[in-house]
């Protein structure tokens, strides 16, 4: 099991590619004496060389910097080395949680290459608790560390900062299944150069193409794609966007201890909105129960230890690699679930926590593929769509309108179905034979393709999409079970258009 903070022997990168990267970091002139520069990941030392280097060249001071190495025997080689009163050589590990080390006016490493299905389960749960570059779920196990150090390096940039990174080629379609995420936080940078000319591999161990990428903390430039070569970078924005219980939990949620009072425990619940929380022993924080806030209803004296801490059960657990899929399923039976294991609490989801940012936009790209599977469905059936919406009731006078307005868009538009409405393409498909030949009836799907549209507004519109914590509602309320009824049938539809499995 690789340990990536110890991978065994250090790649060293060239002083030739150093010396570029060094160029291309103070590209603008620089570095001035009050500003500051970060070297992540240290190594033996390279880049330092190479930023000694250019200021021995152009009379210049070393300016304040901060190196940070995650290995020990490293740490103590590049105090050694560099007698640079402004170098501060720490022993930590940058993807760890560090002490506040403020912004820095350049940022220039060579991120170590792992692979995060040669870490442990354990270290890659925690890696994905901080980063949004990394995932947890399984089929994103060959998401590669240099992501995080990324996303990292770009948040402790100073505006006008400039990081330069040598990395694994992440701009072409072989890219990992997690580099979308990293294209779309560069684009909110003012991208340089993405630039693979210069260079060989450094990582003797691993055949693979390496860029040196170069990115300012500045207003991006909107024709950056016509500048950087940045192949498939619009597949990548539209790359489905997956969730999993670690991206809609409460993450290290509040809990008590079995001396806390009862009293103030219930008000801290019923403020924060908590139906149940963790507890923890005090000497070394590990979860010993779960404390109801039904359970402490009218109790005004005691303790938690007076016998009101119940035994987690297996069936409010939920692990923390579970998929948004297996999220609703347990939450179908449970208000709310503690995810992680019974020793090991890392967080707690309820069924209000769907009504999120994330879920939001799931569902948006979600929605977006059942629409455009759709169209693509009546066109592949050949559907007279004039015909099919006349049978609805739709009124030839509305039908014509919207060949009308078909016309005038006509320039940027495959046919008339590119302007209808999701309501007129589900007419269309309600009243035809496509309904019953590919399975889009109620009895195969669980609901009516009327039903799915009803989500879609809440969807767009940020509302709520799910009313209440209870399991049945007399209302109109939408309950989890009839959210989740939805979402299962959204995605039955998703995979028929995409594999053309109409059958």
């Amino acid at each position: 099991m690789t340990d990536y903070k110890n991978p065994g022997p250090v790649e060293q990168v060239s002083t030739d590619v150093a010396d570029e990267m060094v160029r291309r970091l103070f590209a603008d002139g620089g570095p001035d004496p009050d500003e500051r520069i970060l070297f992540p990941s240290v190594g033996h030392g390279e880049f330092v060389d190479a930023v000694s280097r250019h200021c021995d060249r152009h009379g210049l001071e070393f300016p304040e910097a901060v190196a940070l190495e995650a290995r020990e025997g490293l740490v103590g080689e590049i105090r050694e080395r560099f007698d640079e009163p402004s170098l501060k050589v720490r022993h930590l590990d940058f993807l760890a949680s560090l002490p506040h080390l403020g912004e820095f006016n350049y940022i220039l490493g060579d991120p170590p290459v792992a692979r995060l299905r040669g870490l442990s389960p354990e270290i890659r749960e925690d890696l994905a608790m901080r980063f949004d570059t990394i995932s947890i779920t399984e089929q994103s196990r060959d998401e590669d560390l240099y992501l995080a150090f990324f996303e990292r390096g770009l948040a402790m940039l100073a505006p006008e900062g400039r990081l330069v990174f040598l990395t694994p080629d992440f701009t072409s379609k072989r890219g990992h299944s997690a580099v979308p995420d990293l294209k779309r936080r560069l684009t909110t940078f003012q991208i340089e150069d993405i630039d693979a000319s210069p260079i060989e591999s450094p990582f003797e161990q691993v055949e693979l193409d390496v860029v040196i990428t170069t990115v300012t903390h500045a207003e991006p430039d909107p024709e950056y794609a016509s500048k950087v070569d940045f192949d498939g970078v619009q597949e990548a924005l539209t790359v489905p966007y997956d969730i999993g219980v670690v991206d809609i939990m409460t993450q290290d949620p509040m809990s008590f201890y079995p001396d806390d009072n009862v009293h103030d425990v219930y008000l801290s619940l019923e403020r924060n909105n908590y139906d149940a929380a963790p507890v923890r022993a005090r000497d070394n924080k590990r979860c010993i129960g779960l404390v109801s806030k039904a359970e402490l209803t009218g109790a005004d004296a005691g303790t938690l230890a007076d016998n009101y801490i119940n035994e987690i059960d297996e069936s409010q657990l939920i692990p923390i690699t579970s998929s948004f899929d297996e999220t609703l399923n347990q939450l179908r039976e449970q208000r709310f679930c503690l995810v992680g294991a019974k020793d090991d609490v890392r967080g707690i989801v309820t069924r209000f926590d769907l009504n999120s940012m994330e879920v939001y936009f799931h569902l948006y790209v979600k929605f977006a593929r059942f629409e455009i599977g759709l169209r693509n469905t009546i066109r592949d059936y050949g559907i007279n769509w004039e015909d099919a919406l006349m049978d609805a009731g739709i009124s030839w006078k509305r039908v014509k309108e919207l060949r009308e307005e078909y016309s005038e868009k006509s320039e940027v538009t495959q046919d008339v179905l590119d302007t209808l409405l999701l309501s007129d393409l589900i007419k269309i498909v309600e009243n035809s034979t496509i309904q019953e030949e590919i399975g889009l009836n109620q009895p195969n799907l669980g609901v009516r393709l009327s039903t799915i549209n009803n989500l879609r507004t809440p969807v767009a519109h940020y509302q709520p999409l799910i009313h209440t914590m209870d399991t049945t509602t007399w209302t109109k309320q939408r309950t989890l079970r009839d959210f989740s009824d939805i979402y299962k049938a959204l995605n039955r539809c998703v995979e028929k258009f995409e594999t053309r499995n109409y059958a």
